[in-house]
């Protein structure tokens, strides 16, 4: 990173690491921490993709990373 804030080139692959191992994490946990009630079902993608469109205007890494949990509500 510059003094600017503006990311070089060559730290967008780590960048790009460090979301993919934020994936890895989210398919390891399939329970969150303080509610042990949603849980990730077996079918789900985690997705995670770099906004392109930052690193090329702004020079800024956006990543964004989608995970679905579910819960059951039983309604008496």
């Amino acid at each position: 990173m510059t003094t600017t804030g503006e990311i070089k080139n060559a730290s967008v692959d780590t960048f790009r690491y460090l979301l993919e191992e934020l994936c890895a994490w989210c398919f390891s946990n399939a329970r969150l921490t303080t509610y042990t009630n949603a849980v990730m079902p077996d079918d789900v993608e985690v997705r995670a993709d770099v906004v392109q469109k930052h690193l090329d205007e702004w020079n800024q890494f956006t990543g964004i990373v989608r995970v679905m949990y579910q819960t059951e509500t039983n309604i008496a």
